[in-house]
């Protein structure tokens, strides 16, 4: 009953779209007897991310840590950082930042990667630069998912010599390449019109890979015939993507 409760309320505060109405939701917990703590606020807030309710994220944040005197852990913090960027919100997902160090909290990987990828889907290169300063200030090693979220952005640049760069010093890092990573890389190769690398891209990823990845490397093999201004190998692309379930 209680699991049933909390994922009703959390529902609740995600969808409803009157801030007085969700907190009443809040309220009725708390009658319950149950205390509304860092793992349910993370909870909460993971809830916002995935819907992109980044400014009920900032509402509920700021009550929760001052009102209702949660304090936040790394995890909330992260958890937070994802529905500002899912809402884009960059400029208070910077702001979180600071306030996370000041309360002695120390951002991890995921924290680095999230204001990373904010910066990138806002196009701010300047801040994905000093993202990266920070992080390496930290002492935070990068890993597969700091990388796709670089080449995720050469990509919309069409900065295709600076991702095959990203893939080098990974793989010189020992870090392992996925099948996102090659994904994006074919989607670079793509809207830079190379058919043949955007082909060795795809064939790296492997079978079992998502839909989802499955699918972008399909769309960055139609988008290089595209650019390339072959229409027929593009068409043909899009009906084997389509055969094989992923069109």
């Amino acid at each position: 009953a209680l699991g049933f409760g909390l994922a009703a309320v959390m529902e609740g505060l995600a969808d409803e779209p009157v801030l007085a109405r969700s907190l009443a939701l809040v309220g009725d917990l708390l009658s319950s007897g149950l205390q509304v703590d860092g793992v349910l606020l993370t909870t909460l807030l993971d809830v916002f991310a995935a819907r992109g309710r980044a400014v009920k994220a900032a509402q509920v944040f700021e009550l929760a840590t001052g009102e209702w005197g949660v304090k936040p852990q790394v995890a909330t913090y992260n958890a937070y950082l994802k529905a500002l960027r899912a809402g884009g919100l960059t400029g208070q997902a910077v702001e979180a930042l600071s306030e996370m160090r000041s309360r002695g909290l120390l951002p991890d990987v995921v924290t680095f990667n999230t204001l990373l990828d904010a910066a990138g889907e806002a196009g701010n290169d300047a801040l994905m630069a000093t993202v990266r300063e920070e992080m390496r200030k930290a002492g935070v090693p990068r890993d597969a998912a700091t990388f796709n979220t670089e080449i995720k952005r050469c990509a919309r640049t069409k900065n295709l010599r600076y991702a095959l760069e990203m893939l080098e010093e990974m793989q010189a890092l020992g870090v392992a390449p996925t099948d996102l990573t090659y994904a994006t890389l074919a989607d670079a190769c793509g809207k830079a019109g190379d058919v043949g690398l955007a082909n060795r891209m795809s064939e790296k990823i492997s079978p079992d890979a998502s839909t989802t990845v499955r699918r972008m490397a399909y769309t960055a093999l139609i988008k290089a015939h595209a650019v390339a201004r072959d229409p027929a190998k593009a068409l043909e692309v899009a009906i084997e993507a389509k055969r094989n379930g992923v069109g």
